[in-house]
């Protein structure tokens, strides 16, 4: 039981992680995160 909570706990921060870095990667300036360089690269 206790390793179904760590592991449902522990991909819970996972998400959380990503969430919050892509949101961060969201708001720099362009053409510094990631995000903007992919979204940058598809129009091309």
């Amino acid at each position: 039981m206790y390793a179904i909570d760590f592991g449902l706990g522990m991909l819970l921060v996972l998400l959380a992680t990503v969430m919050v870095w892509r949101l961060i990667d969201l708001f720099k300036p362009k053409d510094v995160g990631l995000i903007s360089q992919i979204k940058t690269f598809q129009r091309r």
